[in-house]
């Protein structure tokens, strides 16, 4: 993302002891003229941090998502560590990944006050300017500016670029822009078989989905569905709407870019299975 010029002030949002990798962000930081801010919610992160180069951090702090994270009440000692260790430090960030697919949006909106909450007392013993937090599920549920007890500086929503079927339950009016197109290798009656399975999906949200069809089942290579509205052929082009699209997205090559039905771009995915 620098070298790419996406920007002048980027935050790492992810803990990183990797000491090679963070050498080439802040080196590359450096050579653009950017701010790369590095999230940390360890002793270990700060000093993966330090011995990089990495001038400014963020410590990250758990609101409620038990992945990383510091507890809120040890977020200001960290922050004294990093300071020792000569690091800037930006503020906080919290994810209320727990949050994400709470359908309730009364429910929603009261819970992610709560972990706000929790964010914000991390800042208060903290510092600095940046509350950052959220997810394309909760993206409408923040205060923006730091006025307000529970309100935040940043929201880190990304998924709603292309939408997955499980965020399209939530109905916030994004549109799913991501497909596989597969092809139908097979017709046994009203069951037709096509040649994206486990390899070019990403699972763990469920099956995935097809205009007006059932899902049956998806195994290695293929996917097994059904309809009652209308009749497939072999050979014919189907799109296939994933249930989660970051671990899709990262099982395939590249992404071609497509303008009512005419192909414009081809972008390379250049992590690829990372």
């Amino acid at each position: 993302m620098i070298t790419a010029g996406v920007g002048d002030d980027l935050l790492l949002a992810n803990s990183v002891l990797d000491v090679d990798r963070l050498t080439q962000v802040a080196t590359a930081a450096e050579s653009a003229g950017v701010i790369a801010r590095v999230a940390v919610d360890s002793v270990e992160t700060i000093e993966a941090a330090h011995r990089a180069g990495v001038g400014d951090v963020i410590i990250d702090v758990d609101v409620g998502m038990p992945r990383c994270g510091a507890r809120p009440d040890h977020a200001g000692q960290l922050a004294d560590v990093a300071r020792q260790r000569r690091l800037s430090v930006s503020g906080v960030m919290g994810y209320e990944g727990h949050l994400q697919m709470v359908s309730d949006r009364s429910e929603a909106k009261e819970r992610v006050a709560e972990a706000m909450s929790l964010l914000r007392a991390a800042h208060d013993d903290v510092g600095g300017d940046i509350v950052s937090t959220g997810g394309t599920g909760t993206h409408d549920l923040h205060t923006i500016g730091l006025d307000h007890p529970t309100g935040v500086t940043d929201v880190q929503a990304g998924s709603y670029v292309m939408v997955d079927t499980q965020y399209a339950t939530l109905n916030q009016g994004f549109e799913q822009a991501l497909t596989i197109v597969g092809t139908v290798i097979a017709h046994h009656g009203s069951r037709y078989v096509i040649d994206v399975g486990l390899k070019a999906l990403g699972m763990d949200h469920g099956d995935p989905s097809i205009d007006d069809c059932k899902i049956w089942f998806c195994s290695d290579e293929h996917t097994t569905f059904s309809s009652s509205e209308r009749t497939f052929h072999i050979g014919e082009r189907v799109h296939v709407r994933p249930a989660h699209v970051d671990p899709t997205i990262a099982r395939h090559e590249e992404l071609w870019i497509v303008d009512d039905g005419e192909v414009i771009d081809r972008w390379p995915i250049d992590l690829r299975h990372w």
